[in-house]
């Protein structure tokens, strides 16, 4: 017969029961071995274990010796333990009895719990009506140290010291609170990898980029080299749905996913997002900071995707020079080759220019080719599958979009903070080169009708939407893109079918960050932070349907532009891992974030918005920039008006004098009219009159 060692199993929690609540009788509640562990089974005859055909039923080694039968079929029937008869007969969970030595009328039920990602192939566990009676269970626990061993009198208190008297609920908050509590960027250039990018966040950091104009405010270096980090993807992100560590009784731990009804050892982990949300203050610099981002890592070019890797090995009709050979590993690897080769004079007079290795990188430039998808019947046609893949740049270019009141805003501050970038402005119409020229550009400014526009040309003239020939951005890595005043994608839904066109243009290109810039990532997020004196937190009284609308828009961000793990999640990934256990199946922000947040009882929950916020914003309190900024000079300046000026105020005063003599000398008739012997009073109907117009036809 299979079996299952017992420390297989965590050992989770107790359930106190007394005497009257267990159905035993008095006289063997009282007998001297029930003072001693027994472990319960489940007779086949109450319950079907819900086992693997294949192998049949499971037994438990290890554990304590079983139970007398009579007493045993008493706790089985008991209200206590008959709802959970399947998951003992199933093996899910097992479970031990003992009298108190010290506390003779009460007993303790010890229950082990079998996690999801332990000998799951011997005893699968994808019943779901199992699984939610497991987190029933799971949530009546006394997780208490104290009580597993018999000390039912003691203070609740867990293995790790915490006070389990409230389980998992706890005092809710705001939505605007937890936006204020987010911590502070805190950049670590020690841990980047990447040598180019740590110099990177270094110069950011020591306020020393090169062919910037203007010095950056400490918090605006800490964000730009918080960018960097992030764009990096340098260290894996733990499952926001797990925030919590749970230890049991004998030093495992373990995590438990509540709503999707999950218990498991090792916590899973998704790769961080490559961007995120730059949410500073209004009016803090986001503009420049971006400008800061760009020039700092301007040497640095896209690299070949890990998929495409090493899958197209250059083929040349003759023997290229070793000059062009060498040019081309080195575009194709990524390396900073315009640093290296000193292709930027702005950076200093002493850097070397080696102008025959330039015009070799440029005979040479970096790409990778994408394959289609083709049909069975486009297979056996060779010639059909050579045509069908894509070739795709590498580059240095960052795309940017803007609405249009903020293109010129844009361009004065690129002019007044910068040097040497190189930019392409479509803010009018779209006129794009190739993206042969494309891919030389620093920025590609863009104005959101303008590539909005690029989603109804290719529906119009009925192109691939991912043509090259149609639309050369999809032919072009782009290193990052940035949305400004970003907040208006949160206007879709998660609905795939509900996207913007902006969104369905984002879809078919090839970038390697994306970032939200927005001052207000939703509406409710705006207020002073708590300690400011005249807080508007503290007065800040939102409605739980506003604070739903915010949390909603925050999640469209998340999941469909940003396309944050394990939120954007698809079908397709579920069905490609086939862990049940591992909580990576398909998961909707809906259900983790928005429903518990209406209900407002699971702490919890605050703990997984708490984690999912700060992988994504990049923000500074408002109190930490206050020291930062220069001090306010208040001055009170009189202005004279112009000739314009007096004339519109002195009609707007002859407008007033006007309505007052009219309202005066209405008065009187108005007066005699009330009081004339004709005038209806008010409330009452006047007589109708006899002539023949007034008449009723009877």
């Amino acid at each position: 017969m299979p079996s299952i060692h017992i420390d297989r199993y965590l050992a989770a929690g107790c359930i106190v029961i007394n005497d009257a609540q267990s159905g035993i009788p008095p006289l063997r509640w009282a007998a001297p071995f029930l003072q001693s562990w027994h472990s319960i089974d489940v007779p086949a005859s109450k319950s079907k274990p819900k086992h693997n055909p294949s192998i049949g039923p499971i037994e438990i080694i290890g554990s304590d010796p079983p139970l007398h039968p009579d007493i045993e079929n008493a706790l089985l029937n008991s209200p206590v333990l008959s709802p959970f008869l399947g998951l003992l007969a199933s093996k899910w969970v097992h479970m031990t009895f003992s009298v108190s030595s010290k506390h003779p009328t009460t007993g303790i039920i010890r229950v082990y719990i079998l996690p999801d990602d332990v000998e799951n192939r011997l005893l699968p566990r994808f019943n779901k009506g199992l699984q939610q009676l497991r987190t029933r269970l799971f949530q009546l626990l006394d997780r208490s140290r104290w009580d597993w061993h018999g000390h039912v009198e003691s203070p609740k208190v867990d293995n790790e010291g915490n006070d389990n008297q409230h389980g998992l609920t706890g005092n809710p908050q705001s939505l605007l609170q937890i936006f204020n509590a987010l911590s502070a960027p805190d950049p670590s250039p020690g841990q980047m990898k990447d040598l180019d990018r740590r110099e990177s966040m270094y110069n950011l950091l020591e306020n020393k980029v090169p062919n910037l104009k203007t010095k950056l405010y400490p918090f605006q270096c800490q964000s730009a080299a918080a960018m960097v980090q992030r764009e990096s993807q340098t260290e894996p992100v733990p499952d926001p749905r797990l925030p919590e560590r749970f230890v049991d009784h004998i030093g495992k731990s373990y995590y438990v996913d509540l709503i999707g009804d999950t218990i498991i050892v090792d916590s899973a982990y998704y790769d961080s997002v490559c961007g995120g949300i730059l949410a500073e203050e209004m009016g803090s610099g986001k503009t420049l900071i971006c400008l800061a981002l760009i020039l700092a890592t301007k040497h640095i070019p896209t690299q070949v995707p890990d998929l495409y890797r090493g899958a197209d090995p250059i083929v040349r009709r003759k023997v290229a020079s070793l000059m062009d050979m060498a040019a081309a590993v080195l575009t194709r690897s990524g390396a900073p080759w315009k640093d290296i080769l000193g292709f930027d004079d702005t950076q200093g007079h002493d850097q070397i220019r080696y102008d025959a290795a330039l015009k070799a990188v440029r005979r040479n430039p970096g790409w990778y080719r994408i394959p289609q998808p083709v049909s069975e019947r486009a297979i056996r046609r060779r010639s059909m599958v050579e045509t069908c893949d894509q070739g795709v740049y590498l580059s240095h270019t960052s795309l940017i979009i803007v609405p249009p009141n903020l293109v010129t805003h844009w361009e004065q501050e690129i002019e007044k903070h910068t040097s040497g970038l190189r930019v392409l402005l479509q803010t009018k119409t779209l006129c794009l080169p190739s993206a042969d020229y494309l891919k030389d550009y620093d920025i590609v400014l863009f104005s959101r009708p303008v590539f909005d526009s690029i989603y109804y040309t290719k529906k119009g003239t009925h192109q691939s939407i991912r043509s090259s020939q149609s639309d050369p951005l999809t032919a072009v890595h782009f290193k990052r893109c940035i949305i400004d005043e970003g907040h208006v994608l949160g206007t879709s839904t998660l609905s795939a079918a509900d996207k913007t066109n902006l969104q369905l243009v984002m879809n078919d290109l090839h970038v390697d960050a994306k970032w939200v810039v927005t001052g207000t990532p939703s509406t409710g997020l705006y207020g002073l932070e708590h300690g400011a004196q005249g807080s508007l937190e503290q007065n800040h009284r939102v409605s739980t349907g506003l604070e739903l609308h915010d949390l909603r828009r925050i999640g469209v961000m998340a999941a469909v532009f940003l396309k944050t793990r394990p939120w954007a999640n698809t079908n397709a990934d579920t069905q490609a891992l086939r862990v049940k256990g591992a909580t990576r199946d398909k998961v909707l922000w809906e259900d983790y974030i928005v429903k518990p947040w209406a209900l407002r009882t699971a702490d919890s929950r605050n703990e997984c918005l708490k984690a999912t916020l700060g992988s994504l914003i990049v923000r500074h309190p408002k109190l930490d920039i206050v020291p930062f900024l220069p001090s306010v000079q208040e001055r009170i300046v009189y202005l004279d008006g112009s000739y314009q000026d007096l004339i519109s105020l002195n009609l707007f005063s002859l407008n007033i004098i006007f309505n007052a003599t009219n309202q005066l000398l209405r008065r009187p008739i108005l007066s005699k009219v009330r009081h004339s012997p004709g005038h209806c009073q008010s409330g009452t109907i006047p007589r109708r009159g006899r002539g023949k117009h007034n008449r009723r036809g009877r």
